[in-house]
């Protein structure tokens, strides 16, 4: 996502208040992790996309989603609908809507299947696949 979008203080306290869980809190950029490939059996994100500057810096966020996730793996998020009172929420704010009528096609071109998106008033919910298992 860039230089700088890093948060050590916030993660930092997120490490201590969930010490002595099974939750590993990683400090990083979400466009490249630097995970193993194949990781994880499924990967959340929840109101974030919006804030990332480009279209093309969100892509970059779905393969690098792709490519940790283990085949059979889902990708399930939620993110704001792009509509006059979310832009009024956003005033001052980095707002970069997801466009849905490319949402699927983007999905597809970082690997994604089974994409399905759901529409409300003020959020969007979607999910998607990777192949295979």
């Amino acid at each position: 996502m860039g230089e700088g979008r890093e948060d050590p203080a916030l993660a930092g306290a997120l490490s201590e208040r969930l010490a002595g869980t099974n939750v590993e809190v990683i400090n990083g950029n979400a466009a490249e992790t630097g995970l193993p490939g194949g990781r994880f059996s499924a990967a959340a994100c929840f109101a974030a996309l919006h804030h990332v500057p480009t279209a093309d810096e969100q892509d970059q966020i779905f393969r690098e989603l792709f490519r940790v996730l283990r085949p059979g793996g889902v990708l399930v998020a939620t993110d704001s609908h792009d509509n006059a009172r979310m832009r009024e929420a956003h005033i001052g704010d980095l707002f970069v809507p997801l466009d849905l009528e490319t949402l699927p096609d983007r999905l597809g071109a970082a690997g994604f299947t089974g994409v399905g998106i759901e529409r409300a008033e003020y959020e969007v919910w979607f999910h998607a696949s990777k192949p295979g298992a």
